[in-house]
């Protein structure tokens, strides 16, 4: 489980200002959380076996984000955030290694669609000995503290796989 807690300057300077004492939390709906989705074009990485040209027909491994689940408390001073979610491999020839890692961020926007925060994580996948398919739960919990008069539904959590142009660009191409 990955925990974060330091976001940009200003949401932190907000947090600093409020008064201290004790924080009331209440079960967020999707109505009072902010929501939390996956990129798109960013939920599958694709591995090409060496010195091949990037076709399908020469995909060594392939891993995709799914199957997010979501929950928040909220208070009046921030928003606690669990953002669980799946990360699978499927190798085609188990000649391909048996570890893997699958990078992946975390960004925070605000209100207005501006990135506040972003964080990177890396998910560890381990094949089977002999076996092409393995999958992993990634769990993160996020913080976001509030300024006085600030609500967390505004605020949006965006996951996604951390691509290069070029594999961004093929994710884009097979839509």
């Amino acid at each position: 489980m990955h925990r974060l807690s330091s976001l940009a300057p200003t949401l932190l300077l907000g947090a600093v200002l409020l008064v201290a004492g004790c924080t009331r939390f209440t079960e967020g709906t999707n109505l009072s959380c902010p929501r939390a989705v996956f990129l798109g074009g960013t939920d599958t990485l694709v591995r090409f076996a060496p010195d091949a040209a990037r076709t399908e027909r020469n995909v060594a491994a392939q891993f995709e984000l799914y199957d997010m689940q979501y929950s928040c408390r909220i208070s009046s001073r921030r928003a606690e955030a669990n953002v669980t979610f799946a990360v699978s491999g499927m190798r085609r020839s188990s000649a391909v290694a048996e570890n893997h890692e699958v990078p992946y961020f975390i960004v925070v926007t605000n209100q207005q669609g501006a990135v506040v925060a972003k964080h990177n994580f890396t998910a560890r996948l381990r094949f089977p000995a002999g076996g092409n398919a393995a999958t992993i739960t990634e769990r993160v919990e996020v913080t976001l503290p509030l300024a006085e008069g600030q609500r967390a539904v505004g605020f949006e959590l965006v996951v996604g796989i951390q691509l290069t142009r070029e594999e961004l660009d093929y994710n884009l191409a097979r839509r």
